[in-house]
């Protein structure tokens, strides 16, 4: 077994820098745009990041560590790797809903498992999906008032729905509220080839189940990793028994744990896995929507927002 306990594995200082003058970067924009960031967890995680450096500095580290939580210090650098992602993805998008939904992210809770009613992160997720198209250049890509995003592919309106179900057993009922919002979309009636997309934010249901202590090698690591979220699918597909003739396809997303995300090499860019099935329903025009959908998201893995 390899030992990946976080005390062990101070985060290099060219990372924390990094970190904390981007993270400043995002708060400067941030401000410029009417965002409050007053009491927000990004003032938070830039104070972590400066006592952090100090102690690098002062060869201080482990008192530092040994004062905090480890799950804190396990995850906070991912949250802020993300929260730099879609600042420097999403700065020059120009919407007027984006100033908002800024608004609520950094309102969140600090930590993912601390974040009770989900809000903050369902919206995170949603831009998440904003930052991944609008990175590939998709059309007309836009902050939708009766839907989270909507775009254009093939001449025709492309709605993107994004859930992020807490448990295995709420996948299904995800999957069925955003096509119900899919299927009743004005959209639609305005111009009846509109589809859908419905993104699935896993890693709730996927990373929990894997510890890192677990895994030999990191490359066990990743094929433990994958198992579990080719088995979230699966799980959901058998508990579908109609899918949506409006849905092209399913995007399912997770990001990577903390441990796969550190085990080849920092810094880490939050790690984002995603998979996209076919409808097999009308598969002609699917598969056309659902492969051009695809292929956006493969351009991904050459764009590091770390220059």
């Amino acid at each position: 077994m390899i030992s990946l306990e976080p005390e062990k594995m101070p985060l290099p200082l060219n990372l924390i820098k990094n970190f904390h003058d981007k993270l400043s970067q995002f708060v400067q924009w941030g401000e410029s745009k009417g965002i409050k960031f007053n009491e927000s967890r990004v003032l938070k995680y830039l104070e972590l990041l400066s006592s952090y450096r100090a102690a690098l500095e002062g060869n201080q580290i482990e008192a530092l560590m040994k004062s905090r939580d480890a799950a804190y210090l396990d995850q906070v650098h991912l949250e802020v790797a993300e929260l730099i992602y879609l600042y420097e993805s999403l700065r020059d998008f120009d919407d007027p809903r984006l100033k908002t939904r800024f608004q609520s992210i950094v309102r969140g809770p600090e930590l993912l498992q601390d974040d009770v009613t989900g809000d903050s992160r369902d919206i995170q997720f949603e831009l998440v999906i904003a930052a991944l198209l609008l990175r590939v250049r998709i059309n007309n890509l836009q902050l939708h008032p009766r839907h989270d995003l909507v775009c254009s592919l093939h001449h025709n309106p492309l709605i993107i729905e994004c859930k992020r179900p807490r448990k295995d057993r709420t996948l299904r009922d995800a999957y069925a509220k955003a096509a119900y919002q899919i299927e009743t979309s004005d959209l639609v009636a305005a111009n009846p080839s509109t589809k859908g997309i419905v993104a699935l934010d896993l890693t709730q249901t996927v990373v929990p189940a894997l510890t890192g202590s677990q895994f030999p090698s990191p490359e066990e690591m990743e094929k433990a990793f994958v198992r579990q979220f080719i088995k979230a699918w699966n799980g959901l597909q058998i508990t579908i028994s109609d899918y949506s003739d409006r849905v092209s396809a399913l995007h399912l997303y997770c990001q990577a744990p903390w441990y796969l995300a550190n085990s080849c090499s920092l810094p880490s860019v939050p790690s984002q896995h995603n998979l996209v099935v076919i409808n097999v329903k009308d598969y002609q025009r699917n598969q056309k929507i659902a492969n051009t959908y695809g292929d956006f998201l493969k351009r991904i893995s050459t764009i590091s927002f770390v220059r």
